[in-house]
């Protein structure tokens, strides 16, 4: 229990850090592109935390990947082997080219300003990358584990991979994991940004429409979470199963995530309402943080 407990921290972490870096520059540049040059400063900070999540992400699952190849069984190394090398190959390639594309889009930063739209398209092009390619493939990767046999075949050949990719189960949790990147990137943006007007007064005026645009993210992010979470059951009866009774702990945790999405829900609301409002920011910044490492353990256990 405390190993998956553990597990399900560190899994909870990437889910964060993977979040953050696959919507966080999209944020960054649509509020941007928007005008909001008063609080320019905490967006290039979202892109810069962008970058830092992106290597987070990398390094996170690199551990949790040796931590489970090295696991007894072998389930995780077997379903690992059965994947040509150079998909391995291709994964870092396309992780480097959205680093890069990350790392253009804050160097060129300031030259840039005046025209943001077309600034915007390194960014979309690199989140893009992420969203569309790294969680189908963790997904299927995971399926394999659990279902060795829904590839009958020992080398898992992209013709082969497809179909699972566009499978209701993975396409649903894919989904799913772009509402979780954007409650991640809603928290993350809204604190920045009260940080920075924190130390502004100067922009005193203004902050409430930047904050009110974050916390409709939030607000809608919470909402799309639950309605995928729905279809993520439907999808995987097995899965819904463990959740909805034959584990008291895997249920408990789902109605445990469900209370806070709940919750976050208000907190976000508030913020759209009364964007002024600070109370409900270190309270968000915990639902977030209750919610993931919920959501995390409620599969794994």
């Amino acid at each position: 229990m405390l190993l998956t407990s553990l597990y399900a921290l560190f899994a909870a972490m990437h889910l964060w850090a993977a979040g953050v870096a696959s919507v966080g520059p999209l944020l960054a540049a649509g509020l941007r592109w928007l005008g909001r040059d008063e609080i320019d400063s905490a967006l290039k900070r979202l892109g810069w935390w962008s970058i830092g999540t992106l290597v987070a992400t990398a390094l996170l699952g690199l551990a949790m990947g040796v931590g489970l190849w090295s696991a007894p069984g072998g389930e995780y190394a077997a379903m690992l082997g059965r994947f040509p090398r150079q998909l391995y190959l291709y994964t870092a390639i396309e992780g480097a080219f959205t680093l890069v594309c990350y790392g253009v889009w804050l160097a060129t930063w300031d030259r840039w300003r005046k025209r943001p739209g077309l600034h915007a398209v390194l960014p979309i092009v690199g989140a893009t990358n992420l969203l569309y390619h790294v969680p189908p493939l963790m997904f299927v990767q995971r399926m394999l584990v659990e279902e060795p046999r829904l590839v009958a075949e020992e080398v898992v050949t992209r013709a082969l991979f497809l179909p699972l990719m566009f499978s209701h189960e993975v396409m649903a949790k894919t989904l799913h994991f772009w509402g979780a990147a954007g409650v991640a990137t809603a928290a993350l943006g809204l604190g920045l940004l009260v940080s920075k007007e924190s130390n502004d007064t100067k922009s005193n005026d203004t902050k409430p429409s930047a904050v009110r645009r974050v916390a409709l993210l939030g607000l809608v992010a919470v909402l799309w979470q639950l309605v995928t979470g729905m279809a993520v059951l439907l999808a995987a009866p097995d899965l819904a199963q463990t959740m909805l009774g034959r584990s008291p702990l895997a249920t408990a945790a789902l109605m445990i995530a469900v209370v806070v999405a709940i919750g976050l829900l208000g907190g976000w609301l508030a913020l759209v309402l009364t964007p002024s409002e600070r109370r409900p920011v270190r309270w968000i910044f915990a639902g977030v943080a209750t919610l993931f490492f919920a959501m995390s353990l409620a599969v794994r256990v």
